[in-house]
């Protein structure tokens, strides 16, 4: 597995939808390989806008949220005023 495609299986790994949209994250990989292929150098370009309309569409990745809910609590919380 070359740099290319190892990079795109995390972030598709990290995406919101992947898990709806196999077929984006199947062609995504393949990108990836193609991109890798030294052999393709040619069309590393073509590949390369390709592979970013694609990872448009999969979204922004998730972000951890590690707590969130106590954090906003606690945010909420300190900007009452008893009454």
């Amino acid at each position: 597995m070359g740099e290319v495609e190892a990079a795109v299986r995390e972030q598709c790994q990290a995406s919101k939808r992947s898990a709806d949209q196999a077929a984006i994250v199947a062609s995504a990989i393949k990108l990836g390989r193609l991109i890798d292929d030294p052999d393709l150098e040619a069309q590393a370009a073509g590949n390369i806008a390709k592979l970013a309309k694609l990872h448009e569409s999969l979204g922004k990745p998730r972000r951890k949220m590690n707590n969130h809910l106590a954090v906003v609590s606690a945010m909420a919380g300190a900007g009452r005023k008893a009454l």
